[in-house]
């Protein structure tokens, strides 16, 4: 399966809707001891009511609204980002290649342990995981800005 398809889970008491969103796949996989049966859930299951639109984000009033929408924001910023990063690789020689890889690769690294330690504060509520998606997203959007520094200068040159 590919980013962003939408695809359906079964489980013993029906069929479960289930949307895809792009790098920024939130799934939890939960063992139900009912007769050994296991069952996968999203934390945010397709809102058919909740489109890609920051009106109807804005006017959000259940946790999985608002989880959805946090997820939409972040998964734009970094669809973004990796615009940025695609253009800046465009220019550069291959050994440039390899350290902007390699310091992508590390901020990444940090921004999901970052993101997690903060997530961690709330373990087993509810804004769990809006606060580690807003945390993506802020971190993702400051990792946009030096990338488009980066960018302009490189321009400049």
């Amino acid at each position: 399966m590919s980013p962003g398809d939408d695809t359906v889970v079964s489980t013993r008491s029906g069929v479960l809707p289930v949307r895809r969103h792009g790098r920024l796949n939130y799934a939890l996989t939960m063992a139900v001891g009912l007769m050994g049966s296991i069952v996968t859930c999203e934390l945010r299951p397709a809102l058919a009511q909740v489109q890609d639109n920051k009106q109807e984000c804005d006017a959000a009033t259940t946790q999985a609204q608002i989880n959805f929408c946090a997820g939409q924001a972040a998964d734009k910023v970094d669809r973004e980002l990796n615009q940025a990063y695609q253009q800046i690789s465009l220019n550069i020689a291959n050994e440039q290649k390899y350290l902007l890889t390699e310091s992508q690769q590390a901020w990444i690294k940090f921004r999901d342990a970052h993101c997690a330690f903060e997530r961690s504060y709330y373990t087993g509520g509810t804004l769990s995981t809006t606060v580690y998606l807003t945390c993506l997203e802020k971190l993702t959007r400051q990792r946009l800005q030096q990338v488009e520094q980066t960018l302009a200068q490189q321009k400049s040159r």
